[in-house]
């Protein structure tokens, strides 16, 4: 079982080269799609305090649930990134650099404003 990003994304453009899914995956599509599996994470935590959420992810079913709306989320985010020609790996990269200068850590360590 894949765990690198790079593993992971060719096994994913590989489940949907196989169904011939791609002909349904424009960039449109996967960002509704994406949207919407954010959607149905966020149902799943919306209107629990953060204890009510910790609690939800110590139950088996709870973080089952949890796991596989992340999962959706990230396997629609790279289909979107390869049919938008993006290299995830490397706008991360990227943005993590540019967050650095922006937020250096003597002005921001431990605030949220």
């Amino acid at each position: 079982m894949p765990y690198n990003l790079e593993e992971v994304a060719v096994q994913i453009l590989e489940f949907s080269e196989i169904r011939e899914w791609s002909q349904f995956h424009s960039i449109r599509n996967l960002a509704l799609a994406l949207t919407g599996e954010l959607g149905e994470l966020v149902e799943l935590i919306q209107w629990k305090t953060d204890d009510g959420v910790n609690d939800l992810l110590g139950d088996t079913q709870g973080r089952a649930d949890f796991e596989n709306e992340v999962a959706d989320i990230s396997i629609y985010l790279i289909r979107l990134c390869q049919q938008a020609n993006i290299n995830l790996s490397q706008v991360i990269n990227e943005k993590l650099k540019l967050n650095e200068e922006r937020f250096p850590v003597g002005e921001v360590r431990g605030k949220a404003d």
